[in-house]
C-alpha cells in the first residue's frame, strides 16, 4: 500500500509489534484476534467459570460445549472465527483438514493447520492441560510449503565452541512469505545423508514455516558439472586443525567437527556474543554486529575487554553516535554487578550450562552445611566459601576432576571440561581482567536450612507436566532448597516424571533411584505449605 517492504511472516510482525514500546506503532498496525474461550463471565453479580457450572439468575448455564461458548461469545460482541465446525467422525475431520489445506490462502491471515478440539467442556475440564498446552485440543498441521531452488555455493559457520556448521547458499526463492537465500546443512554427515552438492537443484521448505531447510535432491536435474561440498581439514576461518570429539559417557565421536584453536577469532567472537546475553551478562544494546565491528576495529580481544570501552572508543565507529555511544557505556557498566550463576554461563564453558553453574554457586557458597558423607574426600568445597571474584580466581584452578564431581549433578563431561578450562593460564588471565576492570560478583543470600523441603536435594525432571511448567518447576525446586540436573546419577534424589517419560524414567529404575509423580510432588509441596501456616 506505501511500497513499503512486507514483513517476513506475520508470526513475528505480530510478536514484534506486541513488544513496541510505542503503543502508536502497534496502533498502526491494525493487530486484531479471534477469540475462543471464556476464562470467567460474570452475569447478574454471580460468577461463572470453566470449572463451576453454576447457575445465574435467569437460569443459564456456563457453556456447556465449545461451539456454544464461541455462539455466547459472538452474541457478546468478540471477534469469533467463523470458519469452526463440529465435526463427529474422524473422516470428517479430515474432510475439513483438506478442505481447509487446499483454501489455506483464501483468507486474508495466515494458516499452518487447523486445531482439533473435544466439544464437551465437562471432558476438557478432566483432560486438562500438559505445561503450556492442552490435553483436549491437538494441532494438524498443513505440510510445509516447498519450493524448488539451486545450491549455489556451501560455507562454513563456526559456534562458541568451535563447532563448524555448514550453510548452504542458496539461489533467493520466495517460501511461506519470505525471501529464502540461506539454510543449515546442521553437519557433514546431514550432507552425506541427503547427498547434496554444489550446483544441486533442491526441494526446500520451512520447518514449522519459520526455519529454511532442504528437504531433498533432484538427483535426475543433475549436469555432470555439480561439485562434490569437501569435508574440512582444517578451520576457514584460522586454519587450525578440526576434528570430532569424544561426546557421552559412552565416549561416541560428535557428529560436528570442531576447531583445535580455542583462541579462533570466530570461536571467540561467538563467544563474546553468548556472554553479553540475557542469560549471561545481559549487557543491552551489545548485539552480534557490534561485537564483530569491535573486535575488527581492535578494541576488544575478549570479553573482559567490553569493560574497558569508553563512549570515546565507541563515537567514532559506525552505527554509533555520542548519544548511543555513551547509552552502550551505561548499559556495560551496569553489568560490572552479576549474580555468580549468570557469570559463571557468561563464561562459555563446555558442558556447563545455567543449571550447572547454579548447582556450583550451591556448592561453593555453602547453601546448606556440607556433610562428610557429601563430600566424603573432604574436598576444598569444605574448606572454602565463595565471596567474591578474587576467590574464584584463586581456588578454582586448583580443583581437581574428583572434587568437581563431588558436586551433586556434575558429571564426568562436566567435570573434566571445568578442570579444563580453569587450568588454562590464558582464562585465568581473563578471571583477573575482569576483576581489575571491576567485575563483582553478586552471591544469593543464604536460605534458613529448617525452612527447605528440598535442602540439598538433587532432582530430575522428565516427561509431560500437567500441573506446572518446566520453568515453574524448576523454579519452586531451587525456591526450596533444590537443584534439577539434566541428567540422572547415583548422585540424584529424586526423579519427577510426567506424561511419556524418555530414558531419564528408565536410567533412574535401574539405579534405584525414589521416583515422583506430579501428585505426590503436589502433596509434598502442600505438607509444606500447611507446616509454615
Amino acid at each position: 500500500m506505501n511500497d513499503e517492504p512486507l514483513f517476513a511472516n506475520p508470526r513475528n510482525a505480530a510478536a514484534g509489534s506486541i513488544r513496541q514500546l510505542d503503543s502508536r506503532v502497534i496502533a498502526k498496525r491494525k493487530l486484531d484476534s479471534f477469540v475462543y474461550d471464556i476464562d470467567q463471565l460474570t452475569t447478574n453479580k454471580q460468577q461463572l467459570t470453566n470449572n463451576k457450572k453454576q447457575l445465574t439468575d435467569n437460569n443459564q448455564q456456563f457453556p456447556e460445549t465449545q461451539t456454544k461458548e464461541l455462539e455466547l461469545l459472538k452474541k457478546l460482541g468478540f471477534n469469533v472465527n467463523k470458519e469452526y465446525r463440529l465435526c463427529k467422525t474422524v473422516e470428517e475431520i479430515e474432510e475439513y483438514y483438506h478442505e481447509w489445506n487446499k483454501n489455506r490462502h483464501t483468507v486474508p491471515y495466515a494458516l499452518d493447520g487447523i486445531v482439533i478440539k473435544v466439544n464437551e467442556k465437562k471432558l476438557q475440564d478432566i483432560l486438562g492441560y500438559r505445561g503450556k498446552s492442552p490435553r483436549f485440543g491437538v494441532a494438524y498441521k498443513f505440510p510445509a510449503e516447498q519450493a524448488t531452488t539451486v545450491v549455489e555455493d556451501v560455507q562454513v559457520q563456526i559456534g562458541r565452541t568451535g563447532a563448524l556448521t555448514p550453510v548452504a547458499h542458496l539461489r533467493p526463492v520466495r517460501v511461506a512469505g519470505s525471501v529464502v537465500s540461506r539454510a543449515t546443512l546442521h553437519n557433514f554427515d546431514e550432507i552425506k545423508r541427503l547427498d547434496v552438492y554444489i550446483g544441486d537443484t533442491v526441494i526446500i521448505q520451512k520447518a514449522g514455516d519459520i526455519i529454511p531447510e532442504i528437504v531433498s535432491v533432484i538427483t535426475n536435474l543433475r549436469t555432470g558439472k555439480e561439485k562434490k561440498i569437501p569435508i574440512p581439514e582444517h578451520c576457514p576461518i584460522c586454519a587450525s586443525t578440526v576434528n570430532r570429539i569424544e561426546m557421552g559417557n559412552k565416549g561416541g565421536l560428535s557428529a560436528a567437527l570442531y576447531c583445535e584453536n580455542p583462541r579462533c577469532f570466530a570461536v571467540e567472537r561467538e563467544r563474546i556474543i553468548h556472554a553479553v546475553s540475557k542469560k549471561g551478562l545481559n549487557i543491552v544494546g551489545l548485539g552480534e554486529k557490534i561485537v564483530e565491528v569491535l573486535i575488527q576495529e581492535g578494541l576488544i580481544k575478549n570479553v573482559a575487554d567490553i569493560f574497558t570501552l569508553t563512549p570515546g572508543d565507541l563515537a567514532p565507529l559506525e552505527r554509533f553516535a555520542e548519544k548511543s555511544a555513551d547509552k552502550l557505556v551505561t548499559s556495560i557498566n551496569s553489568a560490572k554487578k552479576v549474580p555468580f550463576d549468570k557469570f559463571l554461563f557468561a563464561l562459555g564453558i563446555r558442558f556447563v550450562g545455567e543449571e550447572t553453574a547454579s548447582l556450583i554457586v550451591d556448592a561453593t557458597i555453602k547453601q546448606f552445611p556440607i556433610s562428610n558423607s557429601q563430600f566424603p574426600n573432604k574436598s576444598r568445597f569444605s574448606n572454602f566459601q565463595m565471596k567474591n571474584l578474587s576467590d574464584v580466581t584463586r581456588y578454582f584452578p586448583t580443583i581437581t576432576k574428583e572434587e568437581w564431581l563431588e558436586v551433586k549433578g556434575i558429571g564426568e563431561k562436566s567435570a573434566e571440561s571445568l578442570v579444563e578450562w580453569f587450568s588454562d593460564m590464558k582464562n585465568q588471565e581473563l578471571l583477573q581482567s575482569f576483576q581489575s576492570e571491576g567485575v563483582v560478583i553478586i552471591m544469593p543470600e543464604k536460605k534458613d536450612q529448617n525452612n527447605q523441603l528440598f535442602a540439598g536435594m538433587t532432582f530430575v525432571l522428565t516427561g509431560e507436566l500437567v500441573s506446572f511448567t518446566r520453568d515453574d518447576l524448576k523454579a519452586i525446586i531451587k525456591e526450596k532448597g533444590g537443584s534439577v540436573s539434566s541428567a540422572v546419577s547415583q548422585k540424584t534424589d529424586y526423579v519427577v516424571v510426567g506424561e511419556n517419560p524418555g530414558s531419564k524414567f528408565a536410567n533412574a529404575k535401574k539405579l534405584g533411584i525414589k521416583i515422583l509423580d506430579e501428585e505426590r510432588l503436589k502433596k509434598l509441596l502442600k505438607m509444606q505449605k500447611d507446616k509454615e501456616q
